[in-house]
């Protein structure tokens, strides 16, 4: 099962970019990064506030930080400057049916706004059963 941070990766960017700076703050005050991530992170030359962000949840995944990168998230500072935080699937479980997955990410993408405009999702399923997707392990012979 894939992890609320992994999961959430692209909507958490989006969130963080408002202020990368704050939550770079942040995770080093709750010393999920070193000293030099922490200046490294904060000296990447050239790149907008995305590339900034999407850098520091990487380094948090490699590093296997995911759970409690999620706790930092969910702290009510956190909360405050980043409200839409609130709204993300934390505590999904199982495996996703295909109309489930493609709700969570209509929702996911109503609610924000993607190079100065707002994308509004229409979606039109016709799915009478329920697919569940599930992880398949191929095995070579």
């Amino acid at each position: 099962m894939e992890e609320p941070i992994v999961r959430n990766k692209t909507a958490i960017q989006g969130i963080l970019s408002t202020d990368p700076q704050y939550i770079l703050d942040k995770v080093f005050e709750k010393e999920l990064i070193t000293h030099r991530d922490y200046n490294n992170l904060r000296s990447i030359e050239k790149g907008t506030a995305e590339d900034h962000v999407i850098n520091l949840v990487d380094n948090l995944i490699f590093k296997g930080r995911q759970a409690e990168f999620v706790k930092v998230l969910q702290c009510d500072d956190v909360l405050e400057t980043f409200p839409q935080l609130r709204d993300l699937d934390w505590e999904h479980t199982g495996p996703d049916d295909l109309l489930s997955t493609l709700t969570r990410v209509n929702r996911e993408v109503s609610r924000g706004n993607y190079f100065m405009a707002k994308q509004m999702p229409q979606p039109m399923y016709t799915l009478t059963k329920k697919l569940v997707l599930t992880e398949m392990t191929i095995v070579e012979h």
